[in-house]
């Protein structure tokens, strides 16, 4: 009886050397239906097998010839998915060093391989084998599992900047041992964050809601988080007050004033232009403090009016931007003014 192409295909890939290193080939075929499996077509089986064994040979060089294997395992795979060339995807990776990528691959051949060793007991070595080499690296990285409550449907989840597919929420993944953060978004509004140090070996989680208030804007330059209705009204009543002050203070500069002018007068219509008797020292006293008092005044209102004005702007929440309020002191001989807008 003539030999299929499938069968010598499985028995080429069976006498390779290199098939010491864990289980052998033996491709997975893409489901035709649920619970059906179609083989695959002779033009593919050819190819899985030949770029298999070249990655075979690549991978006993080692260092020299790993990204090379791994492109060949890779090639095998996409022409007929199978946990065994996907396993030896995964050796690459740890034997290049990227530990966390490698541990993400043999979590991914467990569940492939044990899926399909519902119906093939020929899998069942490689989810073995898949997980005793995955545990390997515990020594290397640090797991992380993400959990979310209240996620909606534009609910996004990174760690750094690699986003976390949903179907990986809940489960360990591998990071680099340290400061883990994880971050939280929908749309463009960053909703929350968390973090947490882990050494190697070590395994945490971090909880994320996903109905807390947007906190940061994450969409770029000119995009601002939406004002609160609270922080808008606490404004409003704050600038009133603070505007209070500033009124208060112009008043007493006025009244100030107007008596520290009022005893300039006096005091230069006695003394005229020589110095004042002692007799009057008591009145020039009273005038530096009234001229102090309606300098101070002055400052008040500036200051109280200008912080006042900008509350209560700020507080009406417009879209448009609101002129900023200016103010100066203008100091000159015999005076002292304020300018400005407001």
């Amino acid at each position: 009886m003539r030999m299929s192409v499938w069968m010598r295909a499985l028995m080429i890939a069976a006498v390779v050397p290199c098939l010491a290193l864990g289980p052998g080939i033996a491709h997975a075929q893409p489901k035709a239906a649920k619970g059906v499996v179609a083989p695959p077509s002779e033009d593919n089986a050819k190819k899985a097998t030949a770029y298999y064994v070249k990655g075979s040979e690549l991978f006993k060089a080692k260092p020299p010839k790993l990204a090379l294997a791994l492109e060949q395992f890779k090639l095998s795979y996409a022409a007929v998915p199978s946990p065994n060339s996907h396993l030896y995807i995964a050796r690459c990776l740890a034997a290049m060093g990227d530990s966390r990528a490698a541990y993400a691959e043999f979590d991914k051949v467990v569940d492939e391989a044990a899926e399909r060793g519902k119906t093939e007991d020929k899998y069942l070595p490689t989810r073995d084998t898949a997980r005793v080499e995955r545990d390997e690296l515990l020594s290397k990285v640090a797991l992380v599992t993400i959990s979310v409550a209240h996620a909606g449907p534009t609910t996004v989840v990174r760690i750094g900047d690699t986003e976390i597919p949903r179907e990986q929420w809940d489960k360990p993944i591998a990071v680099a041992p340290g400061a883990v953060e994880a971050k939280l978004s929908a749309g463009d509004h960053a909703i929350t964050s968390q973090s947490a140090t882990i050494k190697a070996g070590q395994s945490h989680t971090l909880v994320l809601d996903a109905a807390a208030a947007p906190t940061v804007a994450v969409g770029g330059p000119g995009v601002t988080p939406p004002a609160t209705r609270s922080s808008s009204s606490a404004l409003r009543p704050a600038g009133i007050a603070v505007g209070a002050v500033g009124v208060a203070g112009f008043v007493m500069f006025a009244v100030a004033g107007s008596m520290s002018k009022s005893t300039y007068s006096n005091l230069e219509k006695e003394c005229g232009s020589g110095p004042c008797p002692a007799s009057r020292a008591d009145e020039i006293s009273s005038g530096r403090t009234q001229q102090t008092l309606a300098n101070v005044g002055l400052v008040l209102g500036v200051v109280g009016v200008a912080a006042g004005t900008t509350m209560i702007v700020l507080s009406m929440g417009k879209n448009k931007s609101a002129p900023a309020a200016t103010t100066g002191l203008v100091i000159g001989p015999g005076y002292l003014g304020a300018n400005g807008t407001f």
